[in-house]
């Protein structure tokens, strides 16, 4: 029997080609991420992040495309793939000691929407973000 080739969206194949704009690349997956295919988006992130390693648009949204598709994971109840999913999210942080407190606190949004973090811990900056 003949070897079965794997489909490949058009949007991961495009995420293989340098030559497309910074801009072109957020734009594409914003839309990728509106209509729902997170994958792609990351795939599409993943490859402008290895062409602009220091552009910190690209790191935010290749972070909440994670945020996101670790969501839709734990929504089909897998999570064990969630938290690789997670991790891989962590790891775009910036490190503690140069990020400032609105970033940190946008960070912990999450953690204080569901109330894991009370706002009362936090003080009057978290407020802001319920």
């Amino acid at each position: 029997m003949g070897k079965k080739k794997k489909r490949r969206s058009k949007q991961r194949k495009q995420a293989g080609n340098t030559n497309l704009p910074l801009a072109k690349v957020l734009s594409d997956a914003d839309w990728l991420i509106r209509a729902g295919k997170v994958r792609d988006a990351i795939a599409l992130l993943k490859a402008a992040l290895k062409n602009h390693p220091a552009d910190e648009k690209v790191r935010n949204n290749l972070y909440h495309a994670y945020q996101l598709r670790k969501q839709q994971l734990l929504d089909k109840d897998m999570v064990a793939e969630a938290s690789v999913v997670e991790n891989n999210a962590i790891r775009l942080l910036p490190e503690p000691d140069s990020m400032t407190e609105v970033e940190m606190l946008i960070l912990m949004h999450p953690l204080i929407a569901s109330r894991k973090i009370t706002a009362d811990r936090l003080g009057k900056a978290a407020e802001l973000l319920l």
